[in-house]
């Protein structure tokens, strides 16, 4: 529940019956989880983030005729601040495993892309941890990085880490994620790389995936001019590097945008695999706990093998 969409409280199975939601002990729970945990006070989350969730959770409280703790109460009618929030606040992400992960956000419904901390990469930290064996010891490349919330658990298993994305801010608040303490111990080497996926040269494409094991990379296809260059960046990276696992965890915005990107990728001979719907509920671990309400594919790349690999 720890700084999640205030969705996923109510969403839990067995679903919250009237007597678990008007609970003071819930109530409760929720205070020490959202306002005076340690953690968020040292890193402390957007102001409107945590009215919207507190005043939520009220709201379904008065609706089945529950007693309101009064803290909270508080916290949702005090006054505003006279000025606008800091542009940057923090979220804690704590995992069903326990383990906790902190990142920092830009506040603002304005800000750039890569400060925003999406579903899919959550999703992405996710798969990671279900397959960290999968990682340990390898070499993870991640296309658009953002926050970084999954490279924060690869630091902690992969023997190298590289980050890339076309923002200079963006890689500045990633690094910046990468370095808290709450987030280590760092065990991997960790680069950060520039990369613009429609003016890479395949030289400066090949440097940087030299050595790399795993190339990741989630929702980074929301417009058609990244249709077209997502797919050739795919297409050039399996050209230079064949054996390079390639996986691209997606939010459905549309299908017509999703069917586009796969027929480019099968004009060049390239394979997508959707991950999500080939047994991923019958995995162990799970590849993907995906909520039904989210949209969401997991595609994995490769090309199919050469002739002469077919003979064999």
């Amino acid at each position: 529940m720890r700084m999640r969409p205030v969705f996923d409280l109510f969403k839990s199975a067995p679903p919250l019956d009237d007597d678990a939601l008007t609970s003071l002990e819930l109530q409760e729970r929720v205070f020490a989880d959202v306002v005076s945990d340690p953690l968020l006070t040292k890193y402390a989350v957007a102001e409107s983030y945590r009215h919207l969730f507190v005043s939520t959770l009220l709201k379904r409280v008065e609706a089945a005729h529950g007693e309101l703790f009064e803290p909270l109460v508080e916290l949702v009618t005090r006054p505003p601040p006279p000025t606008l929030e800091d542009a940057f606040c923090y979220r804690v992400f704590e995992l069903s495993t326990g383990e906790r992960f902190v990142v920092r956000t830009m506040a603002s419904a304005f800000s750039t892309t890569g400060l925003a901390a999406w579903s899919a990469g959550l999703r992405l930290l996710e798969w990671s941890v279900n397959r960290r064996t999968d990682l340990v010891a390898t070499h993870v490349l991640e296309l658009g990085c953002g926050t970084a919330l999954a490279a924060l658990f690869w630091q902690r298993v992969c023997r190298k880490v590289t980050l890339t994305d076309y923002a200079p801010i963006v890689l500045h608040n990633a690094q910046h994620n990468m370095m808290l303490p709450e987030n280590g111990p760092q065990s991997a080497e960790v680069c950060y790389a520039l990369l613009d996926f429609d003016k890479c040269s395949d030289d400066e494409l090949g440097a940087l995936l030299d050595d790399v094991d795993v190339v990741a990379a989630a929702d980074i296809l929301y417009t058609e001019q990244l249709v077209v260059m997502v797919s050739s960046l795919i297409d050039r990276i399996l050209r230079l590097r064949p054996s390079v696992k390639v996986f691209l965890l997606q939010v459905e915005r549309t299908r017509e945008l999703v069917d586009a990107f796969l027929g480019r990728l099968a004009s060049v001979n390239v394979i997508a695999v959707d991950q999500a719907s080939v047994g991923s509920a019958e995995a162990d671990p799970p590849l993907l706990e995906v909520a039904e309400r989210e949209l969401l594919r997991f595609f994995q790349f490769s090309r199919p093998p050469a002739n002469n690999e077919r003979a064999v």
